[in-house]
């Protein structure tokens, strides 16, 4: 909600002010005799001029907002790596270091992930080849009492193959 009325706040100054100046100016010109389709030209012209100024402002002040969308965008894409540098001194600020800093810890939390699945992976091909390297028929079976495991001294022993036995 602050964000919102922060940049409305600056959206309203910087009208405001762009309008008093259109108005000072329309006031100074016509004590001026000056022809009043020249007047309406040069209050034409006024307009647009601050339209465009007011616009080029505009989208100076909304430019972070865009810079947050994109780097959301980003890290929907799974770029992690992007960053975001906004210095506004605002919330948007705020919210772009806090999107930086989540980026960062999932990066962080992938990299530890991997780490420990590797991990795993080698404990349990160290158990697998100490298994199938027993001496004696071990067979393996899950919960619902599934074959899920058979060693070469099984597949000696009973004759079979361990892909015909497990399910």
């Amino acid at each position: 909600m602050f964000l919102q009325s922060a940049l409305i706040k600056k959206i309203l100054i910087f009208f405001i002010i762009i309008l008093f100046g259109n108005i000072i100016i329309f006031f100074l010109i016509s004590s001026v005799n000056i022809p009043k389709s020249i007047l309406f030209l040069i209050s034409i012209f006024l307009l647009f001029i601050s339209a465009a100024f007011f616009y080029i402002v505009i989208k100076k002040i909304l430019s972070p907002i865009d810079e947050i969308k994109n780097a959301f965008i980003e890290l929907t894409k799974g770029n992690l790596a992007h960053q975001i540098n906004i210095k506004t001194g605002d919330d948007l600020e705020i919210i772009a270091d806090s999107l930086n800093s989540i980026a960062l810890n999932i990066h962080n939390y992938q990299q530890k992930s991997t780490g420990d699945t590797h991990n795993l992976n080698l404990q349990n091909q160290k158990l697998q080849n100490i298994l199938y390297s027993l001496a004696v028929a071990v067979l393996a079976v899950d919960k619902q009492r599934n074959i899920v495991l058979v060693n070469k001294k099984a597949e000696q022993t009973l004759g079979i193959s361990a892909k015909d036995i497990i399910n």
